[in-house]
């Protein structure tokens, strides 16, 4: 570490495997209600699903939008509370696709507690469908300018996996807008677009892709979990590569959409400040967020959460299909990877007992022949690129959380119904209980908050001393220093 960089050195302290005290987060209180709403972005300049095998049609990305409500305005009208239904579009079928038949395995008898019955299953399935949510499906859009968080999900995720941090975000005058990333996402619902009755010129192109629709409208209905692809599942560097820019580029997507809906005046969107932008991402989704800050300029800062990184593997590729000098590419360059070094404000939010990311990095630095994770840094490469930075990094791990910790699934919903330990990833023979996810969530809406509100708006008070906080983390102490 050079002394001379404007370092956030983050000084992480975790013992894992033994006890879970417990925590209390205090979370500041909400400026605004909370609006959603449902839509479908069109990207022209792209077929469909290139990644995924199908480059006809045109790229859509079903998007989530959540925003500021004024509470004057709830108050004087009855809007309706959104409900989980709706982001399947009030299809009970696909609700029952979600909870049983993706990799999440929310509500599966073997991903349960033992004494968990299949009547208590639907039970709780039958109820997610009509739960409410902490938002209202209609209501307008307070007045005012409000600075744009993109959200991107996790493999085999769905634009909801992020909806707790994305709803309070919104109800401190943020506007979230998720993608799905189709291809990616399971059971997308593409047969539900009203541009297929409304736009002629749209329904001509999508023509070979409503041929692979089924019944429920669902895209790639035949293939495992719903989707096209699984990035980790593909044995070629490249088209990991790929589907890392994929994501990328339906960002971008989502920018420019925001962009032309301005011009129109858009209800929403024309209340989002493109001066300044956030992109947060968990997991593949995380991996994502930090390629997307290197690579698209309008994006100020990034989140990621249990993120998945890629050291550099150019020399694994064949030279035929490595990309040109000029190609855009995430961690097949000369030059190393978009996760060596952070240009951007940046947080870091891991989970020191992940046993997704943590295994996924050791394979491919394995492969990269880099430094290997281990019980003393877990996190090596990201490690790494925050000490080489020359903006602030806020890195932080939570003991005792797996990869799902910060997810909005099924220990979040049901924590009753799910199992709370788990094995320790670097000591498989010993297990450790599982933070409270109620817990887990509290803490990421906070740091991300002042994470947002320090580097993002710009907000500085008298007694600010350059971001320094100290956080109690699974009840230890975590400090973290500009």
């Amino acid at each position: 570490m050079k002394s001379s960089f404007p370092l956030l050195v983050a000084l992480v302290i975790f013992i894992a495997g033994c006890g879970v005290p417990e925590i209390s987060v205090d979370v500041p209180t909400s400026q605004y209600g909370v609006g959603s709403n449902t839509l479908f972005i069109h990207d022209e300049t792209r077929g469909f699903d290139s990644v995924g095998g199908v480059p006809e049609g045109i790229r859509t990305l079903i998007t989530e939008v959540w925003y500021p409500v004024a509470f004057e305005s709830l108050a004087m009208h009855e809007y309706r509370e959104a409900t989980y239904g709706d982001y399947v579009f009030g299809n009970e079928t696909v609700h029952q696709l979600m909870m049983t038949q993706t990799s999440f395995k929310h509500l599966t008898p073997d991903s349960v507690t033992g004494d968990v019955t299949q009547e208590a299953i639907d039970g709780a399935s039958n109820d997610l469908f009509h739960r409410a949510r902490n938002g209202f499906s209609g209501a307008p859009i307070a007045q005012g300018s409000f600075p744009l968080v993109l959200m991107t999900h996790g493999d085999a995720g769905s634009r909801y996996n992020m909806e707790s941090v994305a709803e309070y975000l919104a109800s401190q005058g943020y506007i979230v807008v998720a993608p799905e990333h189709t291809g990616n996402s399971p059971y997308s619902m593409i047969g539900e677009n009203p541009a297929l009755d409304t736009h002629d010129t749209y329904r001509e192109a999508m023509l070979p892709i409503l041929a692979l629709l089924d019944e429920n409208g669902i895209y790639a209905h035949e293939k495992e979990w719903g989707q096209t692809y699984i990035p980790l599942n593909d044995l070629s560097l490249k088209n990991l590569d790929l589907a890392l820019l994929e994501r990328v580029n339906d960002l971008r997507a989502v920018i420019k959409f925001i962009e032309q809906e301005q011009i129109r005046e858009s209800v929403v969107f024309n209340s989002v400040d493109l001066d300044r932008i956030a992109v947060m991402g968990r997991s593949f989704g995380g991996g994502a967020a930090l390629a997307a800050a290197s690579l698209i300029d309008e994006i100020d800062v990034a989140i990621a959460v249990a993120a998945l990184t890629q050291p550099n593997l150019r020399h694994l590729v064949p030279r035929d299909q490595r990309p040109d000098e000029n190609d855009e590419t995430v961690f097949l360059s000369d030059n190393g990877t978009v996760y060596d070094r952070f240009e951007k404000p940046t947080m870091l939010l891991l989970n020191a007992e992940d046993e997704t990311i943590i295994p996924a990095n050791l394979g491919l630095a394995t492969l990269a022949g880099t430094r290997l994770p281990s019980l003393q840094n877990r996190y090596p490469q990201l490690k790494s690129a925050m000490e080489q930075s020359m903006a602030p990094v806020f890195m932080g791990e939570l003991a005792n959380s797996n990869h799902g910790s910060f997810t909005v699934a099924a220990g979040y919903w049901w924590p009753e119904l799910k199992p709370n330990n788990a094995s320790l990833v670097f000591m498989p023979l010993f297990q450790y209980d599982l933070v409270d996810s109620y817990d887990t969530h509290q803490l990421q809406k906070r740091d991300v908050y002042f994470f947002l509100d320090r580097y993002l708006n710009n907000n500085i008070n008298e007694n600010d001393n350059g971001f320094e906080f100290d956080f109690e983390l699974n009840g230890y102490k975590v400090t973290y220093k500009h």
